[in-house]
Order: structure tokens, then sequence, then C-alpha cells
């Protein structure tokens, strides 16, 4: 049975107050990729049915762009940019999130 937990969400407290802030982005950044294999694998482990293509087709899309989205955001212009770009990323988990809800409720895998 595959397991997806949204790690961004739960971010060890205690760890990230002490941390630098370029160990924070750094963290951020390694949760990201990790969140992405797995939306992968999940996507992967979805049925060949109309259903399972379409809703995995979405939760790759939604659940692998949070990371690049993030690394577009570390490299902006300006700290109004950075928020804007940040606020997408958390678009995107929220969306993620959606389709894992539809495909356990259908249910389409062991999720």
């Amino acid at each position: 049975m595959l397991r997806v937990t949204c790690y961004i969400c739960h971010i060890a407290l205690d760890r990230m107050e002490k941390a630098t802030p370029a160990n924070k982005r750094d963290a951020l950044r390694d949760r990201l990729v990790d969140f992405a294999v797995r939306i992968v694998l999940v996507s992967k482990a979805l049925p060949k049915s109309t259903e399972g293509r379409h809703v995995g087709r979405q939760i790759l899309r939604a659940g692998t762009s949070p990371g690049a989205n993030f690394e577009e955001a570390c490299g902006a212009e300006s700290h109004a940019d950075f928020t804007h770009k940040v606020g997408i990323v958390l678009k995107e988990l929220k969306e993620t999130r959606y389709w894992l809800r539809v495909a356990r409720r259908v249910p389409l895998a062991n999720l």
C-alpha cells in the first residue's frame, strides 16, 4: 500500500527554528523533491482506466510542480515576487491534496 504524507505540512518546527535561512530553504527543497518522487510513485500505482489516467495526470501535474515553483521563488527579484511564487507553491500542494482525496474515495488505489 502506497501512502503519501504531506511532509511539507509537517516540518519539524524545533529543527527549523534552529536552522539558518539557507538550511531551511535547503530542507524545504529536499522535502519537495521527496514529495514529488512519492507523487510519481502514486501516479504509477493508479489503474490504467480512463478515470485512473485522468486522476493520475492531475496528481502528477499538481504534485510535481511545487518543487519547481519553489526553486523559481528562490530566484525571486523582490520580496513581493517571492511571496507570490510561494503562494503558487501552496496552491499546487492544496490541489494535490484534493486529487489524492479523490483517488482515495473512488477508490482508485490503496492510498
